[in-house]
C-alpha cells in the first residue's frame, strides 16, 4: 500500500514543489510512481534467496490494487 500511496505522493511533492517542473513532466512521473511492484523483484529474491514467495505474493496483491489507484492517479493528473 504505500508503494502505491506515499510513494506517489511524495513523487508529486519532490517534482512540483522541489525541483518545479512543468505538470507534463509532474503527471509523467506520478504516473510512473503509482504502477505496481515490478516482477524483476522476485527474480531478485529467487537469486539471493530470500523469501520468494513472499515477494510474490507482495507483486499481486500491488497488481491488485493498483487496478483501482493507477486509473484513480491517472484522473487526478488529468484534471
Amino acid at each position: 500500500m504505500v508503494k502505491l500511496v506515499i510513494y506517489p505522493l511524495t513523487v508529486w511533492c519532490l517534482l512540483a514543489y522541489v525541483l518545479r517542473l512543468e505538470p507534463f513532466w509532474i503527471g509523467t512521473g506520478v504516473l510512473i510512481a503509482s504502477l505496481p511492484s515490478a516482477g524483476s523483484n522476485y527474480v531478485l529474491a529467487q537469486r539471493y534467496a530470500a523469501d520468494s514467495e513472499q515477494v510474490s505474493a507482495g507483486i499481486v496483491l500491488s497488481t491488485i490494487v493498483s487496478v483501482v489507484t493507477v486509473p484513480w492517479v491517472g484522473w487526478l493528473m488529468a484534471r
